[in-house]
C-alpha cells in the first residue's frame, strides 16, 4: 500500500544504509505487515533509490565546512584570467592495503555527494604514504613525499624547494 510504501522511504531516509532486510524485519515489528526484501528493493528502485556503494569522503566537522563555504565565495565573481594564477596545493595521506569493504547506501542518481550518502574517511592503520602536490591550469607540479609528520617548518621547506618550481 501507499502507507507502507511511504513507511519504507521514510526508514531509508532516516538510515541510507539500512539493508532490505532489516527494514523487513522492522515492518514485521512495528506494522504487522511481511513483505519481501525484493519487494522492499522494488518499491524504493521504484521512489528513485538505488543502491550503491557510499562514497568516501574526508571527515569535515560542519564548522569547518561552513567556513570554508563562506571562504569560497570571495573568489565567486573573479574573472577567468585570474585562474591562471593560481597554484593549488594539498597533502594526503593514501594507503596500498585499504579496507575493501564498501558501505552500500540508498540514494537517487542526484544524492551521490549527499552528506548522509557518503562514509567518513579516517586514515589510519596499514602502511601509509604522504604526498604533497600542486597543480594549476598549466598543469600538475611536483609531487613530495613526506616521510615524518607534518608540521610548519616542513611545510615551510617543500614550499621554498617546490612551490616555484611548480609554477612555471
Amino acid at each position: 500500500t501507499n502507507t507502507v510504501d511511504q513507511v519504507i522511504i521514510n526508514k531509508v531516509r532516516q538510515n541510507r544504509s539500512k539493508s532490505a532486510k532489516t527494514i523487513r524485519n522492522e515492518l514485521i515489528t512495528e506494522l504487522g505487515v511481511s513483505i519481501s526484501q525484493r519487494t522492499i528493493q522494488y518499491r524504493l528502485n521504484e521512489a528513485g533509490y538505488r543502491g550503491r556503494a557510499a562514497r568516501k569522503k574526508p571527515l569535515v566537522k560542519n564548522i569547518n565546512r561552513l567556513k570554508r563555504l563562506g571562504y569560497s565565495y570571495t573568489y565567486l565573481s573573479k574573472p577567468e584570467n585570474f585562474w591562471g594564477n593560481v597554484l593549488w596545493t594539498d597533502e594526503t595521506m593514501f594507503s596500498l592495503f585499504e579496507s575493501a569493504g564498501r558501505q552500500m547506501v540508498w540514494r537517487k542518481p542526484s544524492e551521490e555527494f549527499s552528506p548522509e550518502c557518503l562514509v567518513p574517511r579516517v586514515q589510519q592503520g596499514g602502511e601509509n604514504w604522504k604526498v604533497w602536490g600542486c597543480m594549476s591550469r598549466k598543469g600538475v607540479g611536483d609531487l613530495v613525499f613526506i616521510e615524518e609528520t607534518m608540521t610548519g617548518e616542513i611545510f615551510k621547506d617543500i614550499l621554498s624547494k617546490h612551490l616555484f618550481s611548480s609554477a612555471k
